[in-house]
C-alpha cells in the first residue's frame, strides 16, 4: 500500500500544455451592450 503515488499517477494524466483565453471584462459589457440594442432593434422592428 506505500505505492500509492504510482496508482494516482496512472489514474489520472498530468497536463502537459493548458491554454487560456483571457478576455477583458470590459469586452463583456461591450457585448452585452450589443446584444441589448440589438435585441431591442428587432423587438421594435426597425
Amino acid at each position: 500500500m506505500s505505492d500509492t503515488g504510482s496508482a494516482d499517477s496512472a489514474s489520472s494524466p498530468r497536463t502537459i500544455y493548458r491554454e487560456r483565453q483571457w478576455v477583458p471584462l470590459y469586452w463583456w459589457f461591450l457585448a452585452a451592450f450589443l446584444v441589448a440594442l440589438t435585441s431591442l432593434q428587432l423587438y421594435l422592428n426597425r
